[in-house]
């Protein structure tokens, strides 16, 4: 059915008119025909030969009826096409060597039905040339890809030829600055050399710094204290006591004993209080010159009455001798260590009873409290 459609359907009228517009806007691309020594095609080339030749006669049928709809479809669908058929055409097909087939002496006659085969068949031969030549034709947007590859690289050589052309004529003009000649690169090793220059340096200037970090540590800073007369005086408030009435508060303490205390009626009146204070005794004396000589008289008498100062004696209550120890807990100095249990079972019978100190100690002392074999 295939081929009846493809032999008796009448030529279009605008069949070739895109592939003559291809070719004339046909450009070369410089990659293919220089790189890796060219993609160029030979002609008579019987090694290798274009997997497009081997297409089936069916594909050739079509040709006609895929460029219409060529016609209908958008941008992206037709470079697709034109995609896949460019990488069509570039494969190359090896194929091994076969014997040629010897060609068979046919006697027929030509009859009239086979004239008009022939005929009908070079229109399919003249289509699938021309399809195999749009296949090779490159897109007008590689085209134009590859113009622009080739300006950017042109233009990024142009760039990069007028950096090093400024490049060169600022080292110039600061060696022309420093009075230098022009500066110059240094290689790898000259800049090892410098660096272990370098290295010596920093290592004597780090030496250097530490012995002074040591020697620094080892001055003290002494602060000097002044030595001027100096007088200071503070002042503060205080409640005021003499413009207010004497009213006293009767109080009785844990020895039964009555006690006064004045009490401050007017508890916000206050009174400003001053007081001046002497660095040394030379300001002092110059300030207060008659009550200076009168305070240093009165420490010579008492330097020469008594020249050593006796060292106070306590003694202990419960037995009357010198003591030699003080209880950290009562705060009461005993003599010995039967004195010091008996002082400790007073206390005991103090937090017990809640009876006076002075009570425990006098009947103690009077025998009424006796020490028990268990209060060793």
């Amino acid at each position: 059915m295939l081929n009846s459609v493809t032999m008796t359907r009448s030529r279009r009228p605008n069949a070739g008119s895109r592939m003559a517009r291809l070719l004339n806007e046909e450009e070369e691309d410089d990659f293919y025909t220089n790189a890796y020594g060219g993609f160029a095609e030979e002609e008579n080339d019987n090694d290798y030969e274009s997997e497009s030749s081997g297409h089936d006669s069916i594909d050739t049928d079509f040709a006609d009826s895929e460029e219409e709809d060529d016609e209908d479809e958008g941008s992206g669908g037709e470079a697709m096409d034109d995609e896949k058929r460019k990488r069509r055409t570039r494969r190359v097909v090896t194929k091994s060597y076969k014997e040629p087939k010897t060609k068979k002496e046919v006697n027929e006659k030509i009859t009239p039905e086979s004239k008009s085969r022939i005929k009908t068949a070079v229109p399919a031969e003249e289509t699938l040339t021309e399809t195999i030549a749009e296949s090779r034709k490159l897109r007008a947007s590689t085209v134009r890809a590859t113009e622009t590859a080739a300006q950017r690289r042109e233009a990024s050589s142009v760039n990069a030829e007028v950096t090093a052309v400024k490049r060169k004529a600022l080292m110039a003009e600061i060696a022309q600055r420093k009075n230098l000649p022009e500066v110059r690169r240094l290689t790898q090793e000259e800049l090892l050399a410098e660096a272990k220059i370098t290295e010596e340096i920093n290592k004597r200037s780090l030496a250097r710094y530490q012995r002074m970090e040591v020697e620094r540590k080892k001055i003290r800073v002494q602060k000097t204290v002044s030595q001027q007369p100096m007088i200071r005086t503070h002042s503060f408030t205080v409640p005021c006591l003499a413009d207010q009435p004497e009213v006293y508060d009767v109080s009785v303490n844990p020895d039964k004993e009555v006690e006064m205390r004045r009490m401050l009626v007017e508890r916000n009146a206050r009174c400003a209080r001053t007081l001046v204070s002497f660095a040394d005794e030379a300001s002092f004396a110059a300030a207060f010159p008659s009550y200076a000589a009168t305070t240093t008289s009165g420490k010579r008498t008492d330097s020469t009455s008594s020249p050593s100062r006796k060292r106070q004696m306590h003694h202990c209550p419960l037995t009357g001798r010198v003591a030699r120890y003080l209880d950290p807990l009562t705060r009461t100095p005993y003599a010995d260590l039967a004195a010091f249990r008996a002082l400790r079972h007073l206390y005991r019978l103090h937090l017990e009873t809640g009876a006076s100190a002075v009570d425990l100690l006098r009947r103690f002392r009077s025998g009424e409290i006796k020490l028990g074999a268990d209060n060793d």
